[in-house]
């Protein structure tokens, strides 16, 4: 009896030891402490990034819009601050034989469909749209060449909407790349209900102006119309236009409307939202449209 009684105590004895152990408060030693000192430098970085890398807009109607739109995120990775970004469309350079008569779709580049706007402009513009002389000028069409001219590109303006008829006449140079070119557009648009052609008109037609040109093409804008807002590079043999508003090619001339998708000030990690759609008018053959390109260029 008395041994286990002396085990109870000898166990308590533990238990209580151990419980105050638990509880009793810790006491730590001495400390002391140093620092050190950090350094850094942040090396000078000119970057972007773009994405997606592919817009794919699928399947478009003719006299149609795609599905949806796609944006396209334009991120500054780099370091240094970005005052210009501008966008380059592959269409004019990447289009080389004249598409209207061939029926063929891989003949027309697929940026020349694409319409686009930045994060501060609610207009969409085109990428980079490319128009082809006829090899015909239209039936029924009134063309009232200027006097002293001579035609030199008949053709249409087209959008999901309508066609829109133009010219563009010169003198004796032959050439359209010359300060003397008069091109002139209808504001009255053609499409699979009405037929207008009739250019002699005064108030249904607008004038551009020449605003500069280089030995490859001539800058012309409107005030007006279908095409205002918008830069029109006339090609100096007369094969084509190419209309667009962001693309600032450093080989076109100079346009009093052209912009860059981005002027304001771009810090390191900031980004722009570029949403677009692409629309496909009337009239281009079935099939797959040749590849196109959007580059994007950034500026201190």
């Amino acid at each position: 009896m008395k041994g286990q009684q002396a085990r109870i105590v000898f166990y308590l004895f533990f238990i209580v030891l151990f419980a105050g152990a638990t509880i009793l408060p810790f006491t730590q030693g001495a400390t002391t402490t140093d620092s050190a000192t950090v350094t850094l430098s942040i090396s000078t970085s000119l970057a972007i990034s773009v994405n997606p890398a592919t817009l794919a807009f699928g399947n478009v109607s003719p006299g149609g819009e795609s599905p949806g739109q796609l944006q396209l995120i334009i991120k500054n990775t780099g370091s240094n601050n970005i005052s210009f970004v501008f966008i380059t469309s592959g269409s004019y350079y990447g289009t080389s034989k004249n598409p209207l008569p061939g029926g063929d779709p891989n003949l027309y580049n697929a940026s020349s469909f694409v319409f686009l706007r930045n994060s501060t402009n609610a207009t969409f513009f085109h990428a980079g749209r490319v128009e082809w002389n006829l090899s015909d000028i239209p039936g029924n069409a009134t063309m009232n060449t200027t006097a002293g001219t001579e035609e030199q590109i008949v053709g249409w303006y087209r959008n999901n909407t309508g066609w829109y008829l133009f010219r563009v006449d010169n003198g004796s140079t032959g050439w359209c790349n010359a300060s003397t070119i008069h091109m002139v557009i209808s504001e009255v648009e053609e499409n699979s209900t009405s037929m207008y052609r009739d250019l002699s008109v005064a108030a249904n037609v607008v004038t551009g102006t020449i605003e500069s040109n280089n030995s490859v093409l001539t800058a012309v804008t409107f005030a007006s119309g279908p095409l205002n807002d918008n830069c029109v590079y006339i090609d100096k043999d007369c094969k084509n236009i190419f209309i667009t508003k962001y693309d600032l090619n450093s080989s076109y001339p100079a346009c009093s409307v052209e912009s860059g998708i981005r002027s304001s000030n771009f810090a390191p990690g900031d980004e722009e939202t570029v949403t677009t759609f692409a629309s496909v008018p009337e009239g281009v053959p079935a099939g797959v449209a040749g590849t196109g390109t959007l580059t994007i260029t950034a500026s201190e």
